[in-house]
C-alpha cells in the first residue's frame, strides 16, 4: 500500500484506530501498531462512547452514576489500547469521544487525513459490524478492516480506497 500518501513518512496523515475492546478492534490495533512501527506514521487511537440512556437526560445529569460508569469504562478501554501501543514502542495519542462511534470515527479520520483502521464485527456473518460498514460507506479517507483472527504481520484486511 505504499505510495498512497498516508504512509509516506512521518507527518503524512495518521492511522486512526477505532477500539472498543472487542477481539476485532484489538486485532486492528495490533495491525496499526505494526504498520506504525514500519512507517513512522503518527497514530491516533479513538474510543467513542455513548451513554446508557438518552442524550437529554445525560446532558442534564452528567454525574448520574450510569453515565459516570459508562464514561469510566470507555476510558479504561482507551487506556488499555494506548498502553498496548506504548508497550510495543509506538507513541499513540488517545481520544475519548462521546457520541455515536461510526459518526465520530468518520469525522476524526476525515479530519486527520489518514487511514482509518477498524476491526470487523462479531455478528452472525462476521464480515463487518455496523460501525465498520458505516465507515466504509461514508469516510472520505481510506478504510481498512482487520478480522479478529489476523496476525500482526500477516493481516489480510479488506481495504476501500
Amino acid at each position: 500500500m505504499a505510495g498512497n500518501g498516508w504512509d509516506e513518512g512521518p507527518g503524512r496523515g495518521r492511522l486512526v484506530v477505532g477500539v472498543n475492546g472487542s477481539p476485532g478492534s484489538l486485532a486492528a490495533l495490533r495491525w496499526a501498531i505494526a504498520r506504525a512501527r514500519r512507517t513512522g506514521v503518527g497514530r491516533l487511537v479513538v474510543h467513542a462512547w455513548t451513554s446508557p440512556v438518552g442524550a437529554r437526560r445525560t446532558l442534564r445529569h452528567p454525574d448520574w452514576p450510569p453515565v459516570v460508569e459508562a464514561r469510566e469504562a470507555a476510558a479504561d478501554v482507551l487506556a488499555a489500547a494506548v498502553e498496548q501501543a506504548f508497550a510495543a514502542g509506538v507513541v499513540a495519542d488517545g481520544a475519548l469521544v462521546r457520541g455515536a462511534p461510526a459518526a465520530a470515527l468518520v469525522r476524526i479520520a476525515d479530519r486527520e487525513g489518514g487511514l482509518l483502521v477498524l476491526g470487523t464485527g462479531t455478528g452472525r456473518f462476521r464480515v463487518r459490524g455496523r460501525v465498520a460498514a458505516h465507515c466504509l460507506k461514508h469516510a472520505c479517507c481510506p478504510v481498512l478492516t482487520v478480522p479478529p483472527t489476523a496476525k500482526r504481520s500477516a493481516a489480510t484486511p479488506a481495504v476501500r480506497l
